[in-house]
């Protein structure tokens, strides 16, 4: 007979879905070992382990798939305490040694509700859910006990962070002292405005503000010059003016019968770990706009008057010249938005021939235009020089 007919052929190999258990521990923690055969025969064994705290379901095993439940049970050690152990498998199919790390923590902080924390993560997950009960723990001396038994680094300074009146700053810094959470900061997506003035109506606009991080804010909103026809909406912006996407808007509003310049500058600040400027610049755009298309014109000439109607109705406006080398084909002339209207440069052979003989190479006149917005009136008096060297 040949000596392997004496054992089981092929031999079984023993393998394991846990390799090392290693985790912090509070009280009682259970889970299982699955112990397979991956080689031939019936793999038989006993599993234990060189620390009493860890015991099994049962200590000897026989098949090719088993699974064995493990229970850790951390009554007889304190907090802060580690526990360095081993669970050894010894089979038919080989052994093997699993290593055992875990770090004892201390009781459960336990809430109202009963809900259990077993760390200040679980306490940051609670207090998104509960953020006023949050707030009320924070400052308990239970909690503080709990904190210091379970050796919160920063005891020296807890004290004055949960003195603070603001609880939800303060329940923000404590998330930050911990680690938890970064401070949070805004930025906006533009820092510059224009608007045109046009009419009286109101002006409603918004800065779109973006906030950085998911902790705390507190900043001022205000304005640099102070000037009457901005108005803000809120003097500050907490965490409440931020949706789930951490964006938010700060609203604003111009007020057109109080800009009183051509062209004026505000600047609204936004004031938290750094100052944020956001440039609001208004151009008061006038009802009426006249000029001419050319500066200068020759004797014999033909040009236009660009007429910009910005008032929002539609305008009859009254063109005349005293001056006989300019001709209208009109008086009165309807202008909705925009018009250009020709007329002729003609001096007469007379006058001509005298600017010759003074050797005066121009003449100038005047061009008068008026028009009626409502009870305002508005005139103006455009030069116009016509001269035979211009081209």
């Amino acid at each position: 007979m040949h000596l392997r007919d004496l054992f089981e052929y092929p031999l079984p190999v023993l393998k394991t879905d846990v390799d090392k258990l290693a985790f912090n521990i509070s009280g009682i923690s259970e889970g299982f070992i699955n112990i397979k055969n991956t080689g031939g025969g019936i793999l038989k064994g006993e599993i234990f382990s060189n620390t009493e705290c860890i015991t099994f379901s049962e200590k000897n095993f026989s098949g090719n798939k088993i699974k064995i439940k493990y229970e850790i049970n951390t009554a007889s050690f304190f907090a802060g305490d580690r526990i360095i152990s081993e669970i050894v498998i010894i089979s038919t199919g080989g052994e093997k040694v699993i290593p055992v790390i875990l770090n004892v923590m201390s009781k459960p902080f336990v809430t109202e509700d009963k809900t259990q924390l077993f760390g200040i993560n679980q306490f940051y997950a609670y207090a998104k859910s509960n953020p006023i009960e949050a707030r009320r723990i924070l400052g308990s001396g239970d909690f503080m006990l709990w904190l210091n038994v379970n050796g919160f680094e920063h005891m020296d300074i807890l004290e004055e962070i949960i003195n603070d009146p603001n609880k939800e700053r303060a329940i923000d810094n404590f998330f930050v002292l911990s680690g938890i959470k970064k401070k949070s900061d805004i930025k906006v997506e533009k820092t510059s405005f224009e608007y045109k003035i046009k009419n009286k109506e109101l002006i409603k606009a918004v800065v779109k503000i973006k906030k950085i991080g998911t902790g705390y804010i507190n900043a001022k909103v205000y304005k640099s010059f102070d000037k009457p026809w901005l108005r803000l909406f809120c003097d500050k912006l907490t965490s409440r003016d931020f949706d789930g996407s951490l964006n938010g808007e700060l609203y604003f509003e111009i007020d057109p019968t109080l800009v009183d310049r051509s062209i004026d500058v505000e600047e609204i600040v936004i004031e938290s770990e750094k100052k944020i400027t956001v440039k609001i610049r208004t151009v008061k755009i006038p009802k009426i706009k006249v000029r001419l298309d050319k500066q200068f014109y020759n004797f014999d000439d033909s040009g236009r008057i660009l007429i910009d109607n910005f008032s929002g109705t539609n305008l009859i406006f009254e063109i005349r010249s005293n001056d006989s080398f300019v001709k209208f084909e009109g008086e009165k002339y309807f202008v909705n938005e925009r018009a250009a209207i020709p007329f002729k440069v003609k001096l007469a052979a007379f006058t001509k021939n005298r600017l010759d003989f003074r050797r005066k190479p121009f003449i100038s006149g005047e061009i008068g235009i008026k028009t009626n917005v409502g009870k305002e009136v508005f005139s103006f008096n455009k030069k116009i020089i016509a001269g035979s060297d211009f081209l």
